[in-house]
């Protein structure tokens, strides 16, 4: 069993969960935070996405992936749907990286899923 990460503040469990549910999984401090999850964690915690990632900072998570523009000032859950992977191939990769493009059959998968709208091109 993997330990949780011993914060002062039960949401930083919440930021640091790969899943973003405040439970194991967790993001590994010296790997990459995808810009992905700190998009996802924006809209699911309610703060900006620069909140998240000086937070994830300050937790010790440096090295957090950024497409080269500045970050959105807020990101509804609906919007954030859209960095999200669905089906079987979402178990492997869960975000959609802010490098690669986005497959004929991910479009087709979102706009096909309840409330949400395809996206149109790649963050950034």
């Amino acid at each position: 069993m993997t330990r949780a990460p011993e914060f002062q503040d039960p949401d930083d469990l919440l930021l640091v969960s790969r899943y973003l549910n405040g439970r194991h999984p967790w993001l590994d401090p010296a790997g990459q935070v995808p810009y992905a999850h700190v998009l996802y964690a924006a809209a699911v915690s309610g703060r900006a996405p620069a909140d998240v990632v000086s937070r994830l900072v300050t937790l010790g998570y440096a090295d957090v992936q950024h497409s080269g523009s500045p970050w959105p000032a807020s990101v509804d859950i609906e919007d954030a749907a859209l960095v999200r992977r669905e089906g079987p191939e979402r178990y492997l990769r869960q975000w959609i990286d802010v490098g690669e493009p986005v497959s004929l059959l991910e479009i087709v998968g979102t706009a096909g899923t309840p409330g949400a709208h395809p996206p149109m091109s790649r963050p950034g």
